[in-house]
């Protein structure tokens, strides 16, 4: 017993995620007798986030239940996206092995609490706080009584560009709006419970030209 202890503290050490039989049988969002990639190993090797990936996916499946058919679709391309970030950002080994699992369990939790915070209910305005798995859209009146958009979206695995913008928008009807000054055209459209950017938009000057603003975007806090 004491040589299987030292085993796994030296095994996680060095950012080896070996584990027993018994710890395959954690409670994650998957089969952990399935793990196959880094990621799955290290999540099924700790039973704290193994925990936080089973609220994430019981979070999601709520979700996907309660969702139309179109915001179904979206969500189920915005997990997709976060799966394929979370692995993206564990896996680059740009930091140190403790603190690749301490951000798996922060990124594993933040998704579960955004799932539980997105509205299903179809929306009337585009005004409001929007969320996806690479930042946020924020669209309010200003002191001028104009709408206004504010955008922050990054790549959220390892920081390899920045989306930011601000500015005011030209309100074509209750459910979308367009900027057409320098850098757009950038257009947001309501799609019953969810917001869309259709076109690729972003300052290369902040992005150098590989990120976007584009896609879908859930109300949260409402």
């Amino acid at each position: 017993m004491r040589h299987m202890k030292y085993c796994l503290a030296l095994c996680s050490a060095l950012g080896i995620y070996a584990f027993s039989p018994a710890q395959a049988l954690a409670q994650a969002g998957f089969d952990c007798a399935k793990a196959s990639t880094d990621t799955e190993k290290a999540i099924c090797a700790s039973a704290e986030v193994a925990e936080a990936d089973r609220a994430m996916s019981l979070a999601y499946t709520a979700l996907i239940e309660r969702a139309d058919p179109t915001l179904k679709q979206a969500l189920k391309t915005d997990q997709a996206d976060f799966i394929k970030l979370r692995t993206q950002a564990f896996e680059s080994h740009l930091s140190n092995a403790a603190m690749r699992q301490e951000s798996l369990l922060e990124r594993t939790e933040t998704r579960a609490e955004f799932l539980n915070w997105i509205s299903v209910t179809d929306n009337t305005s585009i005004e409001g706080n929007w969320r996806n798995v690479w930042g946020l859209v924020k669209v309010e009146k200003n002191a001028a009584g104009k709408l206004a958009v504010s955008i922050d979206v990054a790549d959220q695995a390892n920081g390899s560009w920045l989306c930011s913008f601000e500015g005011e928008l030209e309100q074509k009807s209750a459910t979308e709006a367009e900027f057409k000054g320098e850098g757009g055209p950038l257009t947001l459209k309501l799609q019953g419970a969810f917001l869309n950017i259709p076109t690729p938009f972003c300052d290369e000057s902040t992005s150098g030209g590989y990120g976007t603003a584009a896609g879908n975007y859930f109300r949260v806090g409402q």
